[in-house]
Order: C-alpha cells, then sequence, then structure tokens
C-alpha cells in the first residue's frame, strides 16, 4: 500500500507539473491575440453590474502586456488525505482580455493569490506564484490610484 501511495504521489506530481504548465502555454496562446484589457471590481459571478467600476480599460500594447506578464502559474502540491477544493467566494477582481471587441477569456481574482477561469483548467483554481501575487497588487495599488 506505501508503494502505491508513492507511485500515485509521483504520478499527481508530474501530472500537476504537466497542467500547470499547459494552463500557462494555453492562456499565453489565448491573449496572444488580445488587443484590450480590462480590470474591474468584482468577481465573474453573482455580478453587481451597478456597483462595478472598471479600474483599467486599455488597448495599448504595453498595457495589455503589463497585465498578461502578471500572471504565472504554481504547481500547489496536493495532499492526499484532502479534497482539492476551490474557496466559495466569487473574486475581488476580474480581468478581461478582448480581440476585436470580443471577450476572448476573463478570470476572478481570488484572495489575491489565485485565480479562476472557466477557459482555463475547468474553471477550477489556479495558483499564482509569489511573484505574480506581488505583481498584482503593485498593478492594483497603480491602478487605484491613477482612478
Amino acid at each position: 500500500m506505501k508503494r502505491f501511495l508513492i507511485i500515485l504521489s509521483l504520478f499527481i506530481s508530474i501530472n500537476a507539473h504537466a497542467k500547470v504548465h499547459d494552463e500557462q502555454l494555453r492562456f499565453k496562446e489565448i491573449i496572444s491575440d488580445a488587443d484590450e484589457v480590462r480590470i474591474r471590481t468584482g468577481g465573474e459571478c453573482h455580478r453587481d453590474k451597478i456597483n462595478e467600476v472598471y479600474l483599467l480599460e486599455s488597448k495599448s500594447g504595453r498595457d495589455i502586456f503589463t497585465v498578461a506578464g502578471t500572471f504565472q502559474f504554481k504547481i500547489v502540491p496536493i495532499d492526499l488525505s484532502k479534497l482539492d477544493v476551490s474557496c466559495l467566494c466569487c473574486g475581488t477582481h476580474t480581468v478581461e482580455f478582448y480581440s476585436k471587441k470580443e471577450k476572448i477569456i476573463s478570470f476572478s481574482i481570488h484572495h489575491d493569490s489565485h485565480i479562476r477561469c472557466k477557459s482555463l483548467n475547468s474553471g477550477r483554481d489556479i495558483h499564482l506564484t509569489q511573484e505574480s501575487i506581488n505583481a498584482w497588487k503593485n498593478l492594483c495599488e497603480t491602478i487605484t490610484k491613477e482612478f
């Protein structure tokens, strides 16, 4: 049984590395055609459109590159004794990328540490690296000062 758990843990670890790599590549592929980026308050579910505020709406290639570069995904060790459960909140912000005025991808930010995106990973949470968490916080400070 112990040997089985070791093999299972190894398989899960290798699979997790492949999934994170695939998600990062898919994210980059999807946003490669982006010609606009928007960041708004509120998450993706249970939206309150009346009270939502767009903190950034830009067609600048520099802004698109900066926002896109903020998000680097991280592999999180899996604890076999616990279920892989996502938080149940809607998120605090939503990032949206557009191409030719059509939304190509959007995701909500949860607890400043992970994203939830229906286009990636079946909508389950994707954890961010510490560098991404810091970059996201800096980006939020910058755009709220400008707003």
